[in-house]
C-alpha cells in the first residue's frame, strides 16, 4: 500500500496494475484469517485526500480490481468453493454498497 501512495503516480502504468492486482489477491486470499486487510478498503478510499487526479484514479483502479477478484473463483489455490463463496458473500455484504457509493460521489 505504502508503494501505491509513494511510487504509484511515478511508476510506468502495466507495473502499477500488477501491484493493484498483488495487492487485491492478497486482501482476498487473506480475508477472513487477517480481518485487518479488509481496513485496507477504507485506504484506498483515502487516496484522493493524499494527492491529486492521478491517486484518485490508482485508488478506483484498485477498487475495480478488488471487485473483479473478489468474483473469480481462483483454481488450484486449495480453497473450496464453499471458501470463495463465504468471501464473496462477506465482501458483498460489508463492503461493496460503500465501494458503490464512493464511485458515484466521483462521477
Amino acid at each position: 500500500m505504502n508503494y501505491l501512495i509513494n511510487k504509484g503516480t511515478q511508476c510506468e502504468q502495466h507495473v502499477l496494475k500488477m501491484v493493484i492486482i498483488l495487492l487485491v489477491k492478497i486482501i482476498k486470499l487473506s480475508w477472513h484469517q487477517y480481518p485487518q486487510l479488509q481496513e485496507t478498503i477504507g485506504d484506498l478510499t483515502k487516496f484522493e485526500q493524499i494527492g491529486g487526479e492521478r491517486h484518485l484514479l490508482i485508488s478506483l483502479t484498485a477498487l475495480e480490481e478488488l471487485i473483479i477478484e473478489m468474483g473469480y473463483i481462483t483454481r488450484g489455490n486449495g480453497k473450496k468453493l464453499h471458501s470463495h463463496r463465504r468471501i464473496s458473500v462477506n465482501f458483498r455484504d460489508t463492503q461493496l454498497f460503500s465501494i458503490l457509493n464512493l464511485s458515484i460521489e466521483y462521477i
